[in-house]
């Protein structure tokens, strides 16, 4: 493909010496596979008491930080991460079952941060992901918080997703199409509440009042 494959490795400090340990054998496969790693070592439960974030959403913020930095610092041009289908498939129920509107239901996209952040599984299943897995030996840690229930995600993860694949085992499919046609209505949809938009001097938002309330909505999201 042309291109240089780096490591990029964050210790999150919220698994004590399981954690360590899973970082210290990435570090061992990188050395052994001559991949250039850069780690960081980070204090997550501290950093989310303070700024009032749950445990799982201030790790998710530090990480990306992590991933800013290495961008930033020249160590690589583009993060790839491990998210598949089935974390999409996870994601678009929990921001259901919390109340989410259109724009919060496209699942995981393919890219973020004007492709900064890319995801070269996202249309690929955990189930496909493991069967390579087996196939080709690749040996791998799993971090035992994946299965502790008492967060949201990993309940819907362990709990509900396997009745509904039981029953429906297209599902993950069905769904990551539901989220690329509700991407690009809400790529169409966000152009129209701009178009919605005017500005004065000082840089006060004015919102069109003869507009739909869904693009009147969404209009105000982007002024605020």
């Amino acid at each position: 493909l042309g291109i240089t494959v780096k490591a990029v490795n964050v210790e999150h400090g919220i698994r004590g010496e399981s954690s360590v340990k899973d970082s210290e054998f990435v570090a061992d496969y990188c050395g052994k596979n001559g991949i250039e790693l850069k780690s960081y070592k980070l204090d997550c439960k501290t950093f989310s008491e303070e700024q009032g974030y749950s445990e799982e959403e201030g790790a998710r913020i530090a990480r990306y930080s992590c991933f800013n930095d290495a961008l930033n610092s020249g160590f690589c041009v583009k993060i790839a991460t491990a998210h598949h289908l089935s974390d999409s498939f996870e994601t678009t129920l929990f921001n259901l079952f919390r109340g989410a509107s259109a724009a919060g239901v496209t699942g995981i996209s393919e890219t973020r941060d004007n492709g900064r952040i890319i995801r070269p599984l996202a249309k690929i299943s955990k189930r496909d992901i493991d069967e390579y897995i087996e196939k080709n030996n690749v040996p791998f840690v799993q971090g035992e918080t994946n299965f502790e229930n008492a967060y949201s995600r990993n309940y819907i993860r362990t709990k509900i997703i396997p009745v509904i694949l039981e029953r429906f085992p297209e599902a993950e499919k069905s769904v990551g199409r539901f989220c690329e046609l509700t991407e690009k209505e809400n790529d169409y949809l966000n152009s129209e509440a701009q178009k919605a938009l005017t500005a004065d001097e000082s840089g006060a938002y004015f919102i069109k009042t003869d507009i739909p309330d869904c693009i009147f909505s969404r209009a105000a999201i982007i002024a605020l």
